[in-house]
Parts: structure tokens; sequence; C-alpha cells
């Protein structure tokens, strides 16, 4: 009986794992080559380029800054604020780990677990809203049905 309450929290607990697994692979491939993709560089010069404001600035001969050096310090800067969302992520994949170790010993603490890494990852969505529901599942009394004491 108390497999069957925990079999489908584990599943749920093992498929937001790999989710965040693939999240923070993915997270940090794009933040480590952020410098040398042309796409990217492109797309921000595009954009600086089309701002009314640096065409207003280009027609005044005021402009102060160029397109190459907004964009590398554009880039520079998304790669020092990408570190804050992958340790949020990587605190939910160490909490979802713990949980789904802790998950035969104790329902309720792998419940918490589950819920705080749900909070860390809320951002991306789909692995917050898997480790809500797998909580939840945890933290409902299982149905008996026996009663506890037999009448004689």
């Amino acid at each position: 009986m108390k497999d069957n309450l925990v079999k489908t929290p584990k599943i749920i607990g093992f498929v937001s794992l790999l989710l965040l697994v693939m999240l923070i692979g993915s997270s940090a491939l794009f933040a480590a080559t952020l410098d040398t993709n042309s796409i990217v560089k492109g797309t921000i010069i595009e954009a600086f380029n089309q701002d009314p404001k640096v065409q207003r600035d280009t027609a005044s001969g005021n402009m102060k800054v160029s397109p190459e050096s907004f964009t590398n310090d554009t880039i520079d800067f998304l790669q020092k604020v990408s570190v804050y969302p992958l340790s949020l992520l990587g605190a939910a994949l160490f909490l979802t780990l713990i949980g789904l170790i802790t998950m035969k010993f104790n329902r309720g603490i792998t419940a918490i677990l589950f819920i705080i890494a749900g909070i860390a990852s809320l951002f991306t969505l789909i692995p917050a809203i898997l480790l809500f529901f797998a909580a939840n599942k945890l933290f409902h009394k299982p149905e008996y049905t026996q009663p506890a004491v037999k009448k004689a």
C-alpha cells in the first residue's frame, strides 16, 4: 500500500529532475557561449540601431556609444546576471534530488522539499508545476479500504 502512495510522486519527481538537469545544461551552455554567438550580437546591434533615441543622436551627431561597445557591455551584463537563475535551478535540482532520496522515509519532508524546489524553479513553470503536484500528492492521506479496528 505504501509503495502505491509514493509511486506517482516519485515518477513526477524524476521527470522534474530530468527537466531541471536539461534546463541547467542548456542555460549554462547558452551563458558560456553568449560572447561568441554571432546571432545574439547581431540581434543586439540591430535593436540598438532601431532605437529612436539612438537614431536621433546619430542624426544630430551626439552619439557617444558605438553599437559594438554597447553589445559587448550588454553581453557582459547578461553573463554576470545569468549566474542567479542558474544558482536557483541548481538549488531546485539539489532539493529535488534530496526529496527523491528521502521519499521512502518521510513523505512530509519530501513534500516540503518539493514545494521549496518548486518555488526556487518557479520561473521555469513546468518543473515547478510538476513539483507542486507531487508535493500535493504526498500530503494527501492514504485512503484505507479496511477499517483500522475490526469489530467483533
